[in-house]
């Protein structure tokens, strides 16, 4: 599921795997203040979150510095102080800020596509996509938009007025499931893009099973062959989750995505451990087995060489 929003003429969307907000109101909540650390600061409650202007981001090729960030906040200074503003509160790990964009347009299920070579160096999108009425969007990395735009000059992701915020560490995860009975956790930094596909276009060479995804064959990995797990569930359409840095194109054949969350507790290490996973948690009442990606991939790579 996407969030839509668009500058100008232009689609843009997120993923919904990182906590967005949209104030109700917030037009006699937000205020504007400039002047600290040339950065514009909106007032949300106690909250100070720094803002990025999406057509701002979109307008400058580089980085943004100091300067640049207070030549943009001297082009709004004739901005009423007190104003409605499209915004959305966008948290991304232990960073926080206020994204002002044109308008919503709404939320979408979309499949992920890879960025074309030419623009896959700009750090502010992280994927590509068609839409149901056949247009095309870009999906924006919050990550990469808050560094384009200097926000992590900022020691605190957010700064109230009465009190320093207490950082604490959290994961940004997907949550998902193979087979029947569990549920996988996997950290959303080590996916490099998640593909749906037909169950009818996995192809079979001796005992390995493969797909081909945009001109490129992918290896599929099933978890119950590497992990004592239930067997994968088989639909028409299923999900390959394609985890960054791994050598060959291979990903993990799963059967359903639950959901994108935030956690914030320690994994536990002592309870239903082998290799491939790092341990479990408890996630919404539910035990959740959190994959250890690289020594699951070093375990399937060895059994492929054994066979």
């Amino acid at each position: 599921m996407q969030f839509q929003c668009h500058i100008g003429d232009v689609i843009f969307l997120f993923k919904r795997n990182l906590k967005i907000k949209c104030p109700k109101n917030y037009m006699q909540k937000c205020y504007l203040f400039r002047g600290l650390d040339d950065q514009e600061i909106i007032r949300l409650g106690d909250t100070l979150l720094p803002i990025v202007r999406l057509s701002e981001v979109l307008k400058k090729k580089y980085a943004f510095t100091r300067k640049t960030r207070a030549e943009t906040a001297a082009g709004y200074k004739s901005e009423k102080k007190s104003q409605s503003l499209n915004l959305a509160v966008l948290r991304t790990g232990l960073r926080q800020f206020g994204l002002v964009y044109d308008q919503i347009i709404g939320f979408e299920e979309i499949v992920v596509k890879p960025l074309h070579p030419n623009i896959k160096s700009l750090g502010i999108y992280s994927g590509v996509t068609i839409m149901s009425n056949g247009r095309a969007a870009l999906i924006l990395n919050p990550e990469g938009i808050a560094v384009h735009a200097g926000t992590q000059s900022f020691n605190n992701p957010a700064r109230t007025l009465n009190q320093s915020v207490k950082k604490e560490k959290s994961l940004d995860i997907l949550i998902f499931k193979s087979g029947i009975q569990e549920r996988f956790a996997l950290e959303l930094h080590q996916i490099k893009r998640i593909e749906k596909i037909r169950l009818s276009d996995i192809e079979f060479i001796k005992n390995r099973e493969f797909i081909s995804i945009n001109e490129t064959t992918a290896s599929i990995m099933r978890l119950d062959k590497v992990l004592n797990v239930s067997p994968c569930t088989e639909k028409n359409e299923m999900f390959l989750i394609i985890p960054k840095n791994i050598k060959q194109e291979s990903g993990i054949l799963i059967s359903e995505i639950i959901d994108t969350v935030q956690f914030k507790e320690k994994i536990n290490i002592e309870t239903f451990i082998e290799p491939g996973l790092q341990g479990t948690g408890i996630i919404r009442n539910h035990m959740t087995l959190f994959l250890d990606i690289y020594g699951l991939f070093k375990k399937w790579q060895k059994s492929i060489t054994l066979d």
